[in-house]
């Protein structure tokens, strides 16, 4: 039931903010193309992202790594090749294909894996609940997607598909340099928990801690 009344929550939100997104470009951008393209492949990408962003945050809470692991890893390598490919010869229109793609197969992707079928159901007092710590990363999330594609429209808009071309390379390494301590807390966390409440031992609590923060330490100069 919680997992439905947030699927519910997130398309609906998903489904407002699109709306929103592809009125504001018939309403600005009737004349223009470019204007009018980059607001419905907006909207597009917020129902994605939002959908992969639910699907992740269930493979965290039935601890399913594995295919949050293959996910992002392959949705890394995706990027750093569409990135060539697409952006490069098209530009804007090459950087929002590329987005779109990436997240569609992201989303695909995780569907497969987790293999659940969430189903409509408006439970309000449930989502209630769910908005008291939700709602801040909720809205983090739509505020940094927005201003990532918002970015990409005024570069694009303003220099050429190369500048566009570079930014996305610096984009995707700060996104990979960020996800990857957030993935180590991710998995870490319920195993330190699970590993003291099962025995109560704090050295062997203190390694699992002290490691990982050496590897992320010694990686970070790369």
């Amino acid at each position: 039931q919680t997992q439905n009344a947030a699927f519910t929550f997130t398309i609906t939100g998903a489904v407002i903010v699109a709306l929103f997104f592809i009125s504001f470009g018939l309403w600005i951008g009737s004349k223009n193309v470019k204007l009018l393209s980059g607001c419905v492949a907006m909207a597009v990408l917020v129902v994605l992202t939002l959908i992969y962003n639910f699907y992740i945050s269930y493979s965290w809470a039935l601890n399913h790594f594995k295919a949050l692991a293959i996910t992002v890893v392959s949705n890394a390598l995706l990027t750093v090749l569409l990135v060539f490919l697409w952006v490069r010869p098209w530009g804007f229109y090459g950087s929002c294909a590329c987005a779109l793609a990436v997240t569609l197969i992201s989303v695909t992707t995780m569907a497969a894996a987790l293999k659940i079928r969430p189903h409509f159901l408006w439970d309000w007092k449930r989502m209630k609940a769910l908005l008291w710590f939700g709602l801040p990363i909720f809205l983090g999330g739509m505020i940094f997607t927005f201003m990532l594609t918002l970015d990409r429209m005024i570069i694009s808009r303003f220099f050429d598909s190369r500048t566009l071309g570079c930014y996305s390379i610096a984009i995707m390494v700060f996104s990979f340099s960020s996800t990857a301590p957030k993935m180590f807390s991710v998995v870490l966390f319920p195993k330190i928990q699970e590993e003291y409440a099962a025995s109560g031992d704090l050295d062997r609590v203190m390694r699992m801690v002290v490691k990982p923060d050496l590897v992320i330490a010694f990686f970070s100069p790369l």
